[in-house]
């Protein structure tokens, strides 16, 4: 079985881009050709495609495929969704930080949920610099996107105090307290929230806790996770229901899916039953 280093390769930021990326990525994947269910995550990025077309579609019935852009701008994932790659899968990325996703896009991730849009829809002159460096090597590439992503951020506008958000509730406070931080009311964070990152603040902390599980059952995570690795659920039977909202089964279906299948990735598991788009 092929080991996780080799399918996915993070690389750390620079110290001046930290406040707007939170790594460059490499995933090279042979394992094409299933379809994969994709599971809910908050994080958002930009991904260059360097393999075989990749398909997205949302789970309800009758969903189209579509295409993805071969340089995408994705958005956060807050419902499953389906994926599928015929042959091999390869891609160079970087993820974005919420204040990055702000400046690189001009709008909210609450804006792109559930989307992996045109990069040029949003930030052409990045995109037409990123599409400048296909046929450079990872180490080239995340060296070359690092200064196209220098130049753009240092003109960009301040993030809201909304964006900051996170920061408070990351740190356990209630939305109450986490409100008064930033001098809004209650009702006014909620709103506010709901709009920056495309849910409100109750489901988003849910997200968060589903994905700190996700690691937890891998060997090796391969990210920082958005929080501290704590035991997020009062017991058993809640941590069972809650990966059950997100994941559509166990936490031990999830394992043995993995297990059966050789997937290493984290976020989807592999779809029986699923017809592929028609290429």
């Amino acid at each position: 079985m092929t080991s996780a280093p080799d399918i996915l390769r993070l690389v750390p930021p620079p110290t001046d881009l930290a406040p707007y990326i939170f790594g460059f990525v490499h995933r090279r994947d042979a394992r094409g050709g299933d379809v994969v269910l994709i599971l809910p995550e908050t994080r958002t990025s930009v991904q260059v495609r360097r393999a075989d077309a990749y398909h997205i579609r949302e789970t309800t019935a009758g969903s189209p495929w579509r295409k993805v852009p071969e340089i995408s701008l994705w958005g956060p994932r807050l419902q499953r969704g389906y994926g599928h790659a015929a042959r091999r899968i390869e891609v160079f990325a970087f993820g974005l930080t919420p204040a990055g996703f702000r400046a690189l896009a001009g709008a909210a991730p609450g804006a792109f949920v559930n989307e992996a849009a045109p990069l040029e829809r949003a930030a052409a002159p990045v995109a037409d610099a990123l599409g400048a460096l296909q046929a450079a090597a990872f180490d080239d590439w995340r060296e070359g996107a690092a200064a196209i992503l220098r130049a753009h951020f240092a003109a960009a506008s301040p993030p809201p105090p909304i964006s900051n958000a996170l920061a408070a509730l990351g740190d356990g406070a209630v939305v109450s307290a986490a409100a008064r931080q930033l001098g809004l009311s209650d009702r006014h964070f909620r709103r506010l929230f709901a709009a920056e990152f495309g849910a409100n603040p109750k489901t988003y902390s849910r997200i968060l806790r589903f994905d700190r599980t996700l690691r937890r059952l891998h060997p090796r995570p391969w990210e920082a996770a958005d929080g501290p690795d704590t035991n997020d659920y009062a017991d058993q039977a809640h941590l069972i229901r809650e990966f059950c909202a997100f994941a559509g089964i166990s936490p031990r279906a999830y394992v043995r899916n993995k297990e059966r299948h050789g997937d290493k990735i984290l976020r989807s598991i592999v779809a029986d039953g699923v017809a592929p788009p028609e290429c």
